[in-house]
């Protein structure tokens, strides 16, 4: 009885491994998917609107900062309130500001929904709720968990790009929207019923650290007591400088292709094989990690971005499908491969009850990185009627994220303790 009572539990652990890393990786697809194809909607909604080109994009830097500023609550609504609550009411309020979006009839109609409220649903179901949740499960495989998530991004993009053009093009986009938000509120009735209270008790042996940590002096880590680490903000500082040049270019790209001559269509489907490599990218990245090293990984990632906006940027001058695809290519692969090792970083340097509260902290480097550089980016478009100086202004950043990766100690003594570990849970495991 007791020999066959293991390997059933052993099971058991199994399917609910599966499943935590499932629901992580579907409410990421599905969020970042709805919002992420802003860039299909930005010219229809502008028309409609009669709203500038830095006025629109304005609202995308809205929604990018609330979802920063966001990520504070939301690591504390998981943390103390648990899964059901993140994540239930997340998806309503993603679903329901999309909906009323599609009944906007001024550009502040559309900034309180896409930007405002929008940004809040999505901290609930996004990187916060999933880093939190997967630190609960995952220990030698915890990088790759979350990488494989945040490649749920580029999966969400590659779905719902192409869906979100067809819906436009049949319906317009006021419908679009309206369908979009009420099938994220339907999919909130259905999330309801999973076992997310077990999901959020964690594994066993995650308790049983969160238990030895807390009997520590301090009772182990804190925001306060993580501020006060020079790890905490060197990761603050690379999310910033990373999400200044990725969000300088994502939401415009679209935009910037068709203007160049791009058929819409074309332009959102190349916006949407971005969205898939980047699902390549995301998933391989931390294994890439430990076995080239970070600094080698790092760099070729930070490479391959600058190569890819110089190519959308030289596509004006010369409208073709090599420009056009290596964009996409050079761009989607290294799209958000830098998130993951954050991600795993922050759960690693910072393990205990808190990992979410930390974690969505952080992640306000992002998100105001992100609203920033968005925000520039347009404002530059409408000085110079081009998006030449944006997308330069994006490759800057891109290199100043780089050399902040080459040159804080701090984040190469936490990813060698973050390997050390891993090896020691695999040892352990067997």
């Amino acid at each position: 009885m007791q020999q066959d009572a293991k390997p059933n539990a052993m099971a058991a652990g199994s399917v609910m491994l599966g499943g935590v890393l499932a629901l992580a990786f579907a409410m990421n697809m599905l969020g970042r998917g709805a919002t992420e194809v802003f860039a299909v909607f930005l010219l229809p909604v502008e028309k409609a609107l009669g709203a500038s080109r830095s006025e629109i994009t304005a609202v995308y830097s809205l929604f990018m900062l609330v979802n920063g500023l966001s990520g504070p609550i939301a690591g504390t609504v998981f943390d103390r309130l648990g899964a059901r609550a993140a994540y239930c009411s997340g998806l309503l309020i993603l679903g329901g500001s999309l909906w009323l979006a599609g009944s906007a009839t001024a550009v502040w109609h559309y900034a309180a929904t896409v930007g405002l409220a929008a940004g809040f649903g999505i901290s609930l179901i996004g990187m916060v709720s999933a880093n939190a949740l997967l630190s609960r499960w995952y220990q030698a495989r915890l990088g790759t968990a979350i990488g494989i998530t945040y490649a749920a991004t580029g999966f969400g993009v590659l779905l719902m790009a192409p869906i979100a053009q067809v819906l436009i093009a049949r319906y317009g986009w006021r419908e679009a929207y309206g369908i979009i938000g009420m099938s994220l509120v339907g999919l909130a009735c259905l999330t309801a019923l999973l076992p997310l209270t077990r999901m959020w008790q964690g594994s066993a042996e995650w308790r049983v650290t969160r238990t030895a940590q807390e009997r520590r002096p301090g009772g182990g880590w804190t925001i306060a007591s993580a501020m006060r680490s020079r790890a905490f903000w060197a990761l603050v500082l690379v999310y910033f400088f990373t999400s200044l040049a990725s969000f300088a270019v994502s939401p415009q790209s679209v935009a910037a292709m068709i203007e160049a001559g791009i058929a819409p269509l074309v332009a959102a489907t190349a916006f949407g094989v971005s969205g898939m490599l980047s699902l390549i990218g995301n998933a391989s990245i931390s294994p890439l990690v430990d076995r080239y090293g970070q600094r080698l990984m790092i760099t070729l990632s930070y490479l391959g971005t600058i190569a890819g906006i110089l190519c959308l940027a030289a596509l004006p001058w010369h409208p073709s499908w090599l420009l056009m695809y290596g964009w996409a290519i050079l761009f989607g692969v290294n799209q958000g491969t830098r998130g993951p090792i954050i991600s795993t970083l922050t759960a690693t340097v910072f393990a205990g009850g808190g990992v979410g509260r930390i974690y969505g902290t952080i992640a306000l480097g992002m998100g105001t990185g992100a609203a920033m550089g968005s925000w520039i980016s347009g404002l530059l478009h409408d000085a110079t009627g081009t998006y030449l100086a944006s997308f330069l202004f994006a490759a800057t950043s891109a290199a100043i994220g780089m050399v902040t990766f080459w040159t804080v100690p701090d984040l190469k003594e936490a990813r060698e303790r973050n390997r050390r570990l891993a090896a020691e849970d695999r040892q352990a495991s067997g």
